[in-house]
């Protein structure tokens, strides 16, 4: 009788991971926080590895972290004060990034959006690749004449683990690549199988009358 409720225990469980929900949230997201100590021009260039802005792990390359105070006044951030350029200072490649550490529910389908900034005056041709619980995905900016165009772009991804790793790196960019407001949000649940659903419901009614035919002690 113990292994029977061990069973139907079991079954409960992964039918409730079809309606599971998760407050998955992404740590500073507007690179808003952290020791901002630019050397000049109110921008911090960061090496890889660098954990500056809390949350973040800078992968690839060098990124530039942009403050309020930065010489280059046609670049603005898109949410709050700071933005970041995936390109640094040099032209081209190669292209920097950060990558983040996500607590997630198995099963559960997630929409990362970011925004991705371009500039006529630095080159049209900016990119970003997302890459999540192994799904990729490249976005370019459709820039036809703007000096501080910020774009949102979304990505979806389904998570296979209780920690995910989200990633954002240049792929284009002649000097600037922008990359500001990163946010995540459950958006679904991946559907149970119909024979699991079937299995649930005959070990229910199995359940019922194995109670029924149990004297009471």
């Amino acid at each position: 009788m113990g292994n029977f409720k061990s069973l139907i225990l079991c079954a409960g469980l992964i039918a409730g991971m079809a309606s599971a929900a998760s407050g998955a949230s992404i740590q500073n997201g507007s690179f808003e926080q952290g020791v901002f100590n630019p050397p000049a021009n109110e921008t911090v260039s960061l090496a890889v590895g660098s954990t500056t802005m809390p949350g973040w792990e800078v992968i690839g390359d060098t990124i530039g972290w942009f403050g309020p105070g930065h010489p280059w006044g046609n670049l603005m951030p898109s949410d709050g004060d700071y933005f970041l350029d995936l390109t640094d200072y040099l032209p081209g490649t190669p292209y920097g990034g950060v990558k983040q550490t996500i607590a997630t529910v198995i099963g559960t389908i997630y929409e990362v959006t970011f925004d991705l900034g371009s500039s006529t005056t630095y080159g049209t041709a900016a990119g970003i690749q997302a890459q999540a619980a192994g799904t990729t995905q490249d976005y370019a900016a459709n820039n036809t004449g703007q000096t501080n165009l910020w774009e949102s772009q979304s990505f979806t991804f389904t998570a296979v683990d209780s920690a995910t790793v989200l990633s954002l790196i240049g792929i284009a960019g002649v000097t600037y690549a922008g990359l500001d407001n990163v946010a995540i949000s459950a958006v679904g649940t991946v559907p149970v199988p119909a024979s699991i659903l079937l299995m649930l419901g005959a070990l229910g009614g199995l359940g019922a009358v194995v109670q029924r035919r149990v004297k009471p002690v």
